[in-house]
């Protein structure tokens, strides 16, 4: 599985996506389900341009986890 390493973080669940072959996490507090339109090399970087063909929010006022760098994350204040 692509999320095997969930098992890292106790408790969350994968579930198949709807309209992309591809899992997500089923306690996430939102999702957005894309196609790749177009991929682009950018220097060292490459830059994925994508479709969004599906989308839910299951928690409007949730706490939301945002990466810094690294191994730093932060989240909002609520």
């Amino acid at each position: 599985s692509l999320f095997s390493c969930l098992s890292l973080f106790a408790g969350l669940t994968e579930v198949e996506c709807e309209k992309i072959d591809c899992p997500r996490i089923v306690e996430a507090v939102a999702f957005l389900e894309c196609e790749v339109q177009q991929i682009i090399d950018v220097d060292d970087h490459v830059l994925f341009v994508g479709k969004v063909v599906a989308s839910e929010i299951r928690q409007e006022h949730a706490k939301r986890l945002f990466h810094v760098s690294g191994e730093d994350y932060t989240t909002t204040i609520k």
